[in-house]
């Protein structure tokens, strides 16, 4: 049922996910196959590129789906607790124009047109306050995971770019003051 949920809601453009994390039901004991569970806990993770408010009301659409199914079935009752995450790391185009530009004349190599990534970012929270941009730094080696995950382990060759990148965007002279 939720599966399909965000295609009928959302822009089909809209990057999104709506997965499950944890589902909890009935006895683990391997014999009470034909006992129906009491209680199930289920958790999902939900991630859009929406603003704040649009994400809570797409949040909203989503819980009243789900009440509306458990209703169908007597004495059934859904309780809801949602977790807010960080909110979706939306640049300033223009912001992304002019440190693109910054970083392309100092040598670096810039992909202004990275499709959405919908992993949660502390910088959200900044730019909901200013208008600014997200960069990645390019320090990726094969086997190794991905940001805020245990096995993350970038190449540290890399990182003088990380200081460079800094340096360049607070020393460009064409900066409006």
């Amino acid at each position: 049922m939720l599966y399909g949920l965000a295609a009928r809601i959302l822009d089909p453009t809209q990057p999104n996910t709506l997965e499950p994390a944890t589902c909890h039901a009935g006895i683990p004991d391997g014999k009470s196959s034909n006992i129906m569970p009491a209680k199930v806990e289920s958790w999902w993770g939900v991630r859009t590129m929406l603003p704040r408010k649009e994400h809570e009301e797409y949040l909203q659409t989503i819980m009243k789906e789900v009440r509306h199914v458990v209703e169908r079935f007597p004495e059934a009752s859904v309780e809801f607790k949602t977790i807010a995450g960080h909110p979706a790391t939306i640049n300033d185009s223009a912001k992304v124009t002019i440190v693109g530009g910054i970083l392309k004349s100092n040598g670096a190599k810039v992909n202004i047109d990275h499709p959405p990534v919908l992993g949660g970012e502390s910088f959200a929270y900044y730019l909901e306050k200013l208008p600014g941009c997200f960069w990645m730094l390019g320090a990726y080696q094969a086997g190794c995971g991905f940001h805020h995950e245990p096995d993350f382990n970038p190449d540290p060759e890399q990182f003088y770019k990380g200081v460079m990148f800094f340096l360049s965007i607070v020393t460009d002279q064409n900066r409006k003051k």
